[in-house]
């Protein structure tokens, strides 16, 4: 049951229903264990968690609470905080399922990434004409608010792919490479650099992993192939890439940022309130005129790491970095003990992870949800460090 409902809510989190209606499934299963764990005269044993990830994922957590307490605004940063709510439901429910319904887990992320792209492709086809960076502004979806959201199915690519291999369907490879065809279309539709990047890195890693000897020989061809088929098609992304050294907003924002986090350095200036830092930074920095600055508010960083040090200071930087890295820890220790099946998927979990990092560096936010949700998705399952569970 509890498998069930968190692969029905994976993708309902990304179709922008009703929030109180998305989260039901798990408020339900939340509520059905613990009041099945209170008539039980003991605790019923679980998957054993790995006590030093659990004590960062407290501190983790507690680092986010109290920067909202003392915020700049403390109601707003606190409803910044509640996006952590039902990923937290999450990482509580992931730890009493048996590692046989792992595959039942990667079927809800599956369905999340395909659920992502069905949303952009109806959005942007719905609006042909329009600028899709405005399609999905007023579309109000919680999740996915901007293009770049869409590198939340080329993160979970490795995920298809290995659920794929183990599925013994023989469409589970047409189901595959339809997924990255239909992908790629989205990509070419939004014009996603940080998408196509992300896509890019995920396919070097995928093949130096497997054809290492010809590695430098395909990644030749291929790249050729791609110049080629960008030039017949027009599909402009070696322009896109080229136009990276002007249109680098970025780095006025990440500067801004570093500058306006010196003002409150240990518990920074709370959740959701980076628009403010920017102007702050923007207005005591003097750019050069190769930096594009843009004169409006900018919401988040457009970076994980600097997110969390000017909105929850030293503290929440040092502890999502320690976070981040027992996470890797764990399942590449998980990688290297396992073998076969269990191999497999646990390697695409952590490629998923690699390429969350990754995105981390250009994109990413807590303030999106389905981020806040991956996040103690890939905490829970690197968590796990037992194999005896309970049956709920």
């Amino acid at each position: 049951m509890i498998a069930r409902a968190i692969a029905l809510f994976l993708p309902l989190s990304v179709t922008g229903m009703p929030p109180l209606l998305v989260v039901m499934p798990l408020a339900f299963c939340v509520a059905y264990i613990s009041l099945q764990d209170r008539g039980r005269t003991s605790t019923p044993h679980c998957l054993n968690v790995n006590k030093d990830s659990l004590y960062l994922l407290y501190a983790f957590l507690v680092s986010y609470v109290l920067s909202a307490i003392f915020s700049t605004n403390t109601v707003e940063s606190l409803q910044t905080a509640s996006v952590m709510v039902p990923g937290c439901f999450l990482a509580w429910l992931l730890q009493r399922i048996s590692e046989e319904q792992i595959r039942t887990i990667m079927l809800g992320l599956v369905l999340m990434a395909c659920s992502a792209v069905i949303v952009v492709l109806i959005l942007v086809a719905q609006s042909p004409s329009a600028d899709p960076a405005r399609v999905l502004a007023a579309n109000h979806n919680a999740a996915l608010v901007v293009p770049n959201d869409l590198v939340l199915a080329i993160i979970l690519a490795p995920l298809i792919s290995a659920y794929c291999q183990t599925s013994r369907s023989q469409w589970a490879r047409i189901f595959y490479a339809s997924f990255l065809i239909v992908a790629c279309i989205a990509i070419y539709q939004i014009q996603s650099r940080l998408c196509l990047l992300a896509l890019a890195s995920i396919l070097m890693i995928q093949l130096y992993r497997y054809h290492r000897p010809y590695f430098l020989a395909i990644s030749v061809a291929v790249g050729f192939v791609l110049l080629v088929l960008d030039q017949l098609l027009e599909l402009n992304i070696v322009r896109h890439m080229i136009m990276l050294s002007s249109e680098n907003a970025r780095l006025s924002i990440w500067v801004s940022g570093l500058v306006s986090s010196g003002l409150n350095p240990i518990l920074g200036l709370g959740p959701g309130q980076f628009d403010l830092a920017y102007l702050l930074g923007q207005a005591g920095t003097t750019f050069p005129e190769w930096i594009m600055v843009d004169p409006r508010g900018v919401p988040w960083a457009h970076n994980l790491y600097l997110e969390s040090l000017v909105e929850r200071g030293a503290l929440g930087l040092v502890t999502l970095l320690l976070l981040l890295w027992v996470i890797s820890r764990s399942l590449c220790r998980t990688v290297q003990q396992s073998s076969g099946e269990k191999r497999l998927i646990y390697s695409a979990i952590l490629l998923a992870f690699v390429a969350f990092l990754f995105a981390g560096f250009f994109e990413l936010t807590l303030q999106r949800s389905w981020v806040a949700n991956l996040l103690l998705v890939f905490w829970a399952i690197s968590a796990r460090a037992g194999k005896d569970t309970c049956t709920a």
